[in-house]
């Protein structure tokens, strides 16, 4: 069955965030819904298998271009977990209020990678850095820490073996 357009970047965008509910939100007029209208109508569409095939189409023919690995990506994120903005500061004074960052070209490949934004401010040169609360969570998602640790509950004595012993 051919997508709608509508569906089409949902699907792209669903590939792209793994988000479901924002990939609504940027494919559909979402302005007016209410947050649960929006889970709701984004869920519904992953249950159409047309949709779901797409998104699985979308997902082989990016492994097939291997663009980027796990390995990859766990090193960016790692460099954004382990960058601290100090490595930025080339010089500091607290009484003098002098606050000057170092060349981007003396910038590791890692801190250039934590770097959201460079720009002039208002007040000067403004630096952002990616979050590392984020690139913890990315990372722990990878790896598998956040998932529940599964514990054996199985009974072993029936109900009948129970009642004897009364």
């Amino acid at each position: 069955m051919k997508l709608t357009p509508k569906q089409t970047k949902f699907a792209t965008l669903f590939v792209e965030c793994g988000n479901a509910s924002q990939a609504y939100r940027e494919s559909y007029n979402a302005s007016n819904m209410k947050p649960n209208t929006i889970n709701r109508k984004a869920f519904e569409l992953l249950q159409k298998d047309y949709i779901t095939a797409t998104i699985k189409e979308l997902q082989s023919e990016l492994k097939e271009k291997d663009l980027l690995s796990k390995e990859d990506i766990l090193n960016d994120l790692a460099a954004i977990a382990s960058v601290n903005i100090a490595d930025y500061v080339d010089e500091f004074d607290i009484a003098k209020q002098i606050l000057k960052f170092k060349p981007v070209s003396e910038w590791t490949p890692e801190m250039k990678r934590a770097c959201a934004s460079l720009k002039n401010g208002k007040n000067g040169i403004e630096l952002t850095l990616h979050g590392i609360t984020h690139a913890y969570d990315r990372i722990c998602k990878m790896l598998g820490f956040n998932q529940a640790e599964k514990i054996d509950v199985s009974v072993t004595t029936s109900l009948a073996d129970l009642l004897k012993k009364d």
